[in-house]
C-alpha cells in the first residue's frame, strides 16, 4: 500500500510539473519569478503538512501510506489552481 501511495503521488507531481511549465510559458519575467516563490513556498507548505498529518500515527507502519495520500491530495488541489491560470 505505501508503495502505491508513492507511486500515485509521483503521477500526480509529474502531473503537476507539466501545468506548471504550461503557467509559466505564458507569464512575464516579473510573473515567472512570483510564481516561482509561490510554488516554492508552496512545495515547503504541502510537505510540512502531509509531515504533521502523518504525526497523528507517529511510530506506526501507515505513516508512509497517510504521508504520500496527503501529498497527493494537496497536491491535486494544486493542480486545480495552476489549471485555472492557463
Amino acid at each position: 500500500m505505501n508503495q502505491a501511495a508513492a507511486r500515485e503521488f509521483e503521477k500526480v507531481d509529474a502531473e503537476l510539473n507539466n501545468i506548471y511549465k504550461k503557467v509559466v510559458a505564458g507569464l512575464d519575467a516579473e510573473g515567472k519569478k512570483k510564481l516561482q516563490a509561490a510554488q516554492r513556498a508552496w512545495i515547503i507548505y504541502r510537505d510540512a503538512e502531509a509531515a504533521f498529518v502523518a504525526d497523528s500515527e507517529r511510530g506506526g507502519s501507515i505513516v508512509p501510506l497517510i504521508y504520500a495520500n496527503t501529498q497527493t491530495e494537496l497536491t491535486q488541489a494544486r493542480i486545480k489552481v495552476l489549471r485555472e491560470l492557463l
